[in-house]
């Protein structure tokens, strides 16, 4: 039987001293700068844990973004996208990483516990409710390599023109996805 899970705001009590995803600089933000961002609330960062353990198993650390729009950082948008935009930048959650502990990737039982979707699909939540008191027109993010990339695209993330590791999924998406 599978562990049941818990999603919380990052607090002293987990622990994320064994944490391990395979890239060192993800690695090396929840262990050392994670807490301080949080306090400093430059980010928020959500992690995944055994309900009966401290240790994070996967993590994702959140922020207020914005994507450029206007003429001529417009062209970034695909054209389908930026169709009766503002030429203001537009508000966004922008999900600054996203990690999961390379040892936590299959549950006791040996199966995929898909954790990467997991905490996509909570950071998607969260956006969609902060989206009802605030101006957020996507979820954005910089994947970290073509991998991750692919990842997000597999959710229906589009890359913005100039930079395809840039993604975004558009509020109006999120919203129907969570109907």
């Amino acid at each position: 039987m599978a562990d049941a899970l818990a999603f919380e705001e990052l607090s002293p009590r987990h622990d994320r001293t064994q944490f391990s995803c395979g890239k060192p600089n993800l690695d090396d933000y929840l262990k050392r700068f994670s807490r301080q961002n949080d306090e400093l609330r430059t980010t928020k960062t959500v992690v995944v844990r055994n309900a009966q353990n401290p240790q994070v198993l996967a993590y994702y650390a959140a922020r207020a973004g914005t994507v450029a729009c206007s003429a001529p950082p417009r062209a970034r948008l695909p054209a389908d996208a930026k169709k009766r935009l503002p030429s203001y930048p537009l508000g966004t959650f922008h999900l600054a990483r996203m990690a999961v502990d390379s040892a936590s990737r299959l549950d006791p039982d040996g199966k995929p516990r898909r954790l990467g979707e997991l905490m996509l699909m909570h950071a998607l939540k969260a956006a969609h409710t902060a989206s009802r008191h605030m101006g957020i027109f996507a979820v954005d993010v910089i994947a970290i390599d073509d991998d991750a990339a692919a990842f997000y695209r597999k959710y229906d993330f589009a890359p913005l023109v100039d930079n395809p590791r840039h993604l975004f999924l558009p509020m109006k998406k999120i919203s129907s996805l969570l109907a």
